[in-house]
C-alpha cells in the first residue's frame, strides 16, 4: 500500500488590491466591420492576426483582423462547405490549423468525421480527408472545457498530449442497455500524430457498468498512451490503453473517497492525477484536494491531501455563513465544502494550478394564474478557488475569487476565462454592476445572467498569489479615450488572447462588429 501523507502545513492565504480603473490595461476600439451571424464561430489569433472561423447557414466565412491595425483585412466566403455537415471544431496542431467535420450516413447507419486543413496564406482548405467511419449512433454531449483542456463539442471529442504532438479523439456510443446497473459504457479512442496520421484505435468496453463508474478524465501523451481516470465505485482508477496493451490501475486512498479525478500529462512526461477527496461518500462535503504523480514506467507515488486553509474559506462570507460554516466545522470536525474541480495547468518545472468552484443546480415549479405548472433551472457558479502546489503535491498559495453568479440558461453563459501571460494569472468574468468598488473582504452582490454586467479581472502573481482586480468596464458599453459606445453581444466566449493581452468581439448595430482591444499595461 502506498505511504499516504496528510499535509497539515501553515498556509499561505494571499489577498488582493483593488485596481483603479483601468490601472492593469488599455482598452481600445477597432474599426467597424461588416457583421456575421453565425450558428458556429471560433476565434485563432498568430503574431500579427486574428481569424474568425465563421458557420453562416452552410457558408465558411473567414475574417483576416490586424491587430496592429485594429483593421479586417479580408473576408472572405466558402460556399456551401456545410451542406448536411456538423462542425465538430477547429484546432491547432502544431502550426497547423485544422477544420473538423462529421456527416451521418443514413442509408449506411454510419458516423464520419471529416478533416481539413485550413491554409492561412491562400485562405483555402485542403481536400477533405474521411478521419474516422464508426458503425452506429453516437452520444451527443454538451459544450464544455475539461480540466485538461479537451474540448466536448457535439459528437467527437479531441484532447492533446502537452506538446500537442499527439491528438486522441474519442466518442461514446449509444447504451445497448437502458439500466445503469447493467450497461457497460463504450468509448472509441483514436490517436493521431500532429499531421492526422493515425497511429491507433479501437473500440473499448469498460470493465464495470454505468452505476459504478463515473466521472471520466482522458489523456493521451506523447508517446501515443491513452489513460482514462475515473471513479470507480467512489474511488479513483486509471485505465491505460495502447495498441497493444490494456492495464488497471487501482488508485488505493485508505480511508479518503475521490471525487472529481483529472489526470493531466506535465512537460517531464509525467501523469499528475488530482482531484477531490472527503472522509465520507457524500460528493457535497469535500475536504480537499488529493494528488499523486504516476511517472513514466507506472510507478505510483506517495499520496498527498491537501485541506483548503479555513482563512481562505471565510474570505468574502458574511458573519451569518461564517457562523454557520464553523458550527458544522465543531460538530463534523472538518469544514466540508461543496466544490467541482476546474481548471488543472501544469507548467515547465511541474507546478499545477488547480481551481474549484461551487457548482450546482437549483429546481423550482411554477404555476401561473391559469393553473399551468412549468419547471425553471437555475445554474449557479460561485466562489472560485486558485490553489497552487508543486510537483511533490506540497501547497504553495491560494486565493478565492468572490464571485457569485447565476444564469437561466446555462453555465456557458457564466464562469470565467482564464489565460497564462508573464508569470500571471488572468481570470475574466462577468460580475454584478454593483461590485464596481469591492474591497477585499467584502460580500459581493450575485450577477444573474443578462445584458448588463461589469467585466472584471483578477490578475495573480504565480509567484507570490499575490492578487489584484481590475473592474474593466460595462460589458454594455465601453469607455475608452474619453469615447462611450454602446455594444451588444458581450459574451465570454468570444474572448480570444493575442500577442497584446485579450480582444473580444462585439456588435455595435448598424450591422456591424468591432473587436475590443484589452491590453497588458505591463
Amino acid at each position: 500500500m502506498k505511504k499516504i501523507t496528510l499535509l497539515l502545513l501553515l498556509m499561505p492565504v494571499v489577498a488582493w488590491t483593488q485596481a483603479i480603473k483601468p490601472n492593469l490595461f488599455d482598452v481600445e476600439v477597432g474599426n467597424a466591420y461588416q457583421v456575421v451571424d453565425p450558428r458556429y464561430r471560433y476565434y485563432y489569433s498568430t503574431e500579427n492576426q486574428i481569424y474568425m472561423f465563421k458557420i453562416q447557414k452552410t457558408d465558411l466565412i473567414v475574417q483576416y483582423y490586424d491587430i496592429q491595425t485594429h483593421k479586417e483585412t479580408k473576408h472572405h466566403v466558402i460556399p456551401d462547405i456545410m451542406e448536411k455537415k456538423e462542425i465538430e471544431q477547429v484546432l491547432e496542431l502544431g502550426d497547423k490549423v485544422y477544420f473538423f467535420y462529421s456527416s451521418y450516413d443514413k442509408p449506411n447507419e454510419t458516423e464520419q468525421l471529416y478533416g481539413q486543413e485550413f491554409d492561412l496564406s491562400s485562405a483555402s482548405l485542403s481536400k477533405p480527408e474521411l478521419i474516422l467511419s464508426v458503425k452506429g449512433k453516437i452520444q451527443r454531449s454538451e459544450s464544455q472545457t475539461g480540466a485538461n483542456g479537451s474540448v466536448s463539442m457535439n459528437k467527437f471529442k479531441f484532447n492533446y498530449s502537452f506538446d500537442k504532438s499527439t491528438l486522441l479523439v474519442w466518442y461514446e456510443k449509444y447504451p445497448e442497455i437502458k439500466s445503469d446497473a447493467k450497461n457497460k459504457d463504450v468509448f472509441g479512442l483514436f490517436v493521431f500524430d500532429d499531421e492526422l496520421a493515425k497511429k491507433w484505435g479501437k473500440e473499448i468496453k469498460m470493465p464495470y457498468t454505468e452505476k459504478e463508474m463515473d466521472n471520466f478524465d482522458f489523456q493521451v501523451d506523447a508517446n501515443e498512451n491513452v489513460y482514462l481516470l475515473a471513479s470507480v465505485n467512489d474511488n479513483a482508477e486509471i485505465l491505460k490503453y495502447n495498441n497493444d496493451e490494456f492495464e488497471e490501475l487501482k488508485i488505493s486512498s485508505n480511508d479518503k473517497k475521490l471525487f472529481n479525478p483529472a489526470i493531466v500529462e506535465g512537460s517531464d512526461k509525467n501523469l499528475y492525477l488530482t482531484g477531490l477527496y472527503s472522509g465520507s461518500k457524500n460528493i457535497n462535503e469535500i475536504e480537499g484536494i488529493f494528488f499523486n504523480v504516476l511517472d513514466q514506467n507506472g510507478n505510483l507515488g506517495d499520496y498527498r491531501y491537501i485541506k483548503i486553509p479555513k482563512s481562505l474559506i471565510l474570505s468574502n462570507v458574511s458573519e451569518r455563513e461564517k457562523n454557520k460554516i464553523e458550527k458544522k466545522e465543531s460538530k463534523k470536525g472538518s469544514i466540508k465544502l461543496n466544490l467541482e474541480m476546474g481548471r488543472i495547468l501544469v507548467n515547465e518545472n511541474g507546478d499545477l494550478l488547480l481551481t474549484l468552484e461551487e457548482k450546482f443546480v437549483t429546481i423550482h415549479t411554477v404555476t401561473d394564474s391559469k393553473g399551468r405548472v412549468r419547471v425553471e433551472i437555475t445554474y449557479h457558479l460561485n466562489e472560485e478557488y486558485v490553489i497552487k502546489v508543486n510537483k511533490e503535491g506540497e501547497y504553495l498559495w491560494g486565493f478565492k475569487i468572490p464571485k457569485i453568479q447565476t444564469s437561466r440558461r446555462s453555465y456557458s453563459a457564466i464562469g470565467s476565462k482564464y489565460y497564462y501571460h508573464n508569470n500571471k494569472h488572468y481570470f475574466l468574468f462577468i460580475d454584478h454592476l454593483g461590485n464596481q468598488d469591492l474591497k477585499a473582504n467584502d460580500i459581493p452582490k450575485q450577477y444573474i445572467d443578462s445584458n448588463k454586467g461589469l467585466f472584471t479581472a483578477y490578475v495573480i502573481d504565480d509567484e507570490t498569489g499575490q492578487a489584484q482586480r481590475d473592474a474593466l468596464f460595462d460589458m454594455t458599453q465601453i469607455s475608452y479615450k474619453g469615447k462611450t459606445m454602446k455594444v451588444y453581444n458581450f459574451k465570454l466566449d468570444r474572448i480570444l488572447e493575442t500577442p497584446t493581452g485579450f480582444a473580444v468581439e462585439v456588435y455595435k448595430k448598424g450591422k456591424e462588429d468591432v473587436m475590443i482591444h484589452i491590453d497588458y499595461k505591463q
